[in-house]
This record gives structure tokens, C-alpha cells and sequence, in this order.
């Protein structure tokens, strides 16, 4: 069918073509169909936009250093959102994105010929008609003073825009914490580099998350170095923030406090994705920091979650097991907090052969766990959730057991640890196995 005769039906015909086409075609077929029905049929366009524009990916490190396909596409999605021609009465394209994901692995000077062009994409979608929603970022090894003048105001714009609510940034390192002033937020993930002391350790191979909201400073190879925190006082505050993932350095617990209280009236949910007290010189005055962080007045949080790394040899006083205790000895959690979810990777576990049974390092430290989350101040807590993702250090140390037996035995374990805490049905657990090295 001609455009000139298609022009001529009835606008409930042309809707229904359109339907019908789409019902037929599969859904693999479907945009490449789409991408020609919008060349031609410009009554077609809104559809065709609609789903070829809603989530835009640019996402390919290998294709890059190989063919610079994705250095093309930033510059030719750049000049899509530039392009003012568009067909009345259809709004410009910004209005049809809703999500938009960049991953770009760059030397610096293939960074320096696309940033200008990040600077317009983001400056496009800044713009009062855009319709996106949500935006991650994630460019390894940039420094927030490497990004030009043109794109840190552009991404600054997009994200304090009434439209966007979900911000995810990784990659980017010394981010000052006045970028993040004023701004409106249902999701707020920052994700920097790894400190040097923690790469060689065998949790960051596993599960590397690190998600942190503090701009904390990495390139020292001895220490951590967090910003010039009394900027916190400055004015401006996150208040409308729903959920925070952070690293906890027991060391800089004031200024992790103060941030999280800005937060504070309509935080929802709070993720402490590591515990680091290896930084923390003297760790008998740790209690007396760790009392000055009071979660009471989170008064709309409902979820709280821990997620540690941890090595079945690390002693239990000390260490990353330790710093959760300390905190959960001390902390004061509000009333509505329904949910506590403990999730643990227990790193270097061997099957014992002889016993038939599974060495997972000191019962002990379990049992404290169990005894601590008895206290009364968890009481209005109506459910634990603990997850357990065994992980042996070989696949042959794995199945010189049986996997399904090593988890009836975890569960088993479980329910005995916790057994004394009051409440039935409080407890939920989960166990996961699995092996690092396949190949020995």
C-alpha cells in the first residue's frame, strides 16, 4: 500500500493496519519492521518511536577498542535528539526515551572526542518536554575533573530535572558531594572504584558491588581519604530519596550519619553493601562511634539489609563479621523497620571427607548473630530473611559432597543458631553453593 493511498483512510483504519501488522510480526522482527514503517508512513511514527526509543543501551567495551561502533552510535543518537525537524504534531524524540544506559570504556583521547557529544545528549535530556526517567552512567576510570565544564553541567541539569528518578553513576571518582545538593530521587545509586587495599581479596572477585553514596576518595594505595565532610553542612539536602545502598567504614561513621540524615523522612529502604573495619586503627573506640549513628528518626524505613564478604577463617571479634555486630549492638532501629535481610558469601569452605560434613569456620560467631538479634530493640521486626551463598574454594571440594545435602545441612544449622530467638515464622533462610575455581 502507497503512502498517498494510506493518506486516504480513515485514522481507525490506519490504527487498525498498523495493530494488525504488529499482531503478525514477531517480536525479534518487530523494530527492524518499525524502523521501516517510519521512514515511509509518518502516520506510523509516534508507534514506531514509541518503541524503538523507550530504552536506548550503548554498552559495548569490546566493540570499541575493535571498530569504534559505539563511538558512531553516541554521535548519531547526538544528532537524533538534535534534529528539529520532526513531523508536527509529534513531539521531539527526548520525549519518547524513558531509560537510557551508557557503558564506554575509553582511552582518554577517544574520551575527549565524544564528551562533547555526552555534554548535548545529556543537555537534550535535560529539557523540560524529555520524558526520561531514568539514566545510568557508567564511565571506568574518569575523574569528575577529566569530564569537561559542559558536561558536568549538562549531567548536573539532568539530574536535579523534576522527570528523572532513578540516577545511576560508576566509574566516575571525586564526585563532590555538592553535586548531589537539591536533588529529587526515588533511586540513587553511586558506584566508585574499589579501594587498591581490597583488590586482591577474594570477595571482590565474587561479587564486587561497592555501591556507595559517599564520594570517597580511592587513590591512596595505604588508606582511605573521605572528602572534606563539613560540606555536609552547607545548605541543601537529598530529602526525597527512597532507598540508599552504601559502603559503612566504621572509621567515617559521622560523616555516613550525617549524609543518611538528610535523608532521613522518606528513606525506605537502606542497603550496607560492605562493612570495612580494617581502616579503623583503634577498634575498642569503635562502640562509642558506632552509637552516634541512631536510625529512630528514619521513621518511614522499612527495610534494612546487610550484605557481607566474608572468609570462613576470619576471626569473629574482629573484621568484617565483627563491624556488622558492633553495629547491630549498638544501632538503634525505628519502630516500622519490618524487614532484615542478611545476606552472607562465605568464601574458602571445604567439605570434610572423613566427617562427611562441611567446615564453614567457628559456629561461634552465629550464635552471636542469634543472640544479638534477640535483643529487644529488634522486636518489632517481623521477619529475618538470612541468605546464605556457600561458596568452596574448589568445584571438587564442592561435590566431594552432595550440593542438595550441603544445603539441608545449612538449613539445618541455621535453624539451630537461631532457635532461641522468640517468634515463630520470624526466619527465613536461603542457601546457595557454588565453586570459584572450576578448574582444579
Amino acid at each position: 500500500m502507497t503512502f498517498g493511498v494510506l493518506d486516504k483512510l480513515p485514522q481507525e483504519l490506519r490504527d487498525a493496519c498498523f495493530d494488525t501488522l504488529c499482531d503478525f510480526l514477531p517480536e525479534s522482527d518487530r523494530r527492524q519492521a518499525l524502523r521501516t514503517c517510519l521512514l515511509v508512513c509518518r502516520d506510523w511514527n509516534h508507534q514506531a518511536r514509541t518503541l524503538l526509543f523507550r530504552n536506548i543501551r550503548i554498552e559495548d567495551p569490546d566493540c570499541i577498542k575493535r571498530t569504534g561502533q559505539s563511538l558512531t552510535s553516541i554521535s548519531r543518537l547526538r544528532d537524533l535528539l538534535k534534529d528539529e525537524h520532526v513531523p508536527h504534531p509529534f513531539p521531539r524524540l527526548c520525549a519518547y526515551i524513558r531509560a537510557i544506559r551508557v557503558k564506554v570504556v575509553l582511552s582518554q583521547p577517544l574520551w575527549e572526542q565524544v564528551d562533547g557529544d555526552f555534554a548535548n545528549i545529556l543537555a537534550s535530556l535535560a529539557q523540560a518536554e524529555s520524558g526520561v526517567s531514568e539514566l545510568e552512567l557508567e564511565i571506568p576510570g574518569r575523574e569528575w575533573q577529566q569530564l569537561s565544564e559542559g558536561f558536568r553541567k549538562s549531567l548536573g541539569e539532568l539530574c536535579h530535572s523534576r522527570h528523572l528518578r532513578k540516577l545511576k553513576l560508576a566509574g566516575i571518582s571525586h564526585i563532590p558531594v555538592s553535586f548531589f545538593y537539591g536533588i529529587s530521587l526515588d533511586d540513587l545509586w553511586v558506584n566508585f572504584r574499589e579501594s587498591p587495599d581490597e583488590q586482591d581479596d577474594i570477595s571482590s572477585t565474587v561479587d564486587p558491588k561497592g555501591f556507595s553514596i559517599l564520594a570517597l576518595d580511592f587513590s591512596s594505595h595505604t588508606a582511605l581519604y573521605p572528602y572534606n565532610w563539613t560540606q555536609l553542612k552547607q545548605p541543601g539536602s537529598m530529602v526525597e530519596i527512597k532507598h540508599i545502598a552504601t559502603s559503612l567504614y566504621l572509621s567515617d561513621l559521622d560523616a555516613v550519619s550525617n549524609l543518611l540524615s538528610r535523608a532521613s523522612p522518606t528513606l525506605e529502604s537502606l542497603e550496607i553493601t560492605r562493612i570495612c573495619s580494617t581502616h579503623c586503627r583503634d577498634w575498642n573506640s569503635m562502640d562509642a562511634n558506632v552509637r552516634k549513628f541512631d536510625m529512630r528518626n528514619m521513621s518511614s524505613l522499612d527495610v534494612l539489609r546487610f550484605d557481607l564478604n566474608l572468609s570462613c577463617f576470619e576471626p569473629t571479634e574482629t573484621g568484617k563479621f565483627g563491624g556488622m555486630i558492633s553495629f547491630l549492638e549498638a544501632c538503634h532501629v525505628p519502630e516500622n523497620c519490618s524487614t532484615l535481610y542478611i545476606d552472607v558469601t562465605l568464601h574458602n569452605c571445604w567439605w570434610h571427607k572423613q566427617q562427611n560434613r562441611l567446615l564453614m569456620g567457628d559456629d561461634e560467631k552465629w550464635y552471636i548473630l542469634a543472640e544479638v538479634l534477640s535483643l529487644p530493640r529488634f522486636s518489632a521486626i517481623r521477619k529475618f530473611k538470612i541468605n546464605f551463598h556457600i561458596v568452596f574454594q574448589f568445584l571438587s571440594a564442592m561435590f566431594r559432597g552432595n550440593p542438595d545435602a550441603t544445603k539441608d545441612q545449612i538449613q539445618q544449622l541455621m535453624q539451630l543458631w537461631f532457635s532461641d530467638v522468640e517468634g515463630e515464622g520470624r526466619f527465613e533462610f536461603h542457601v546457595a553453593v557454588s565453586a570459584l575455581d572450576k578448574t582444579r
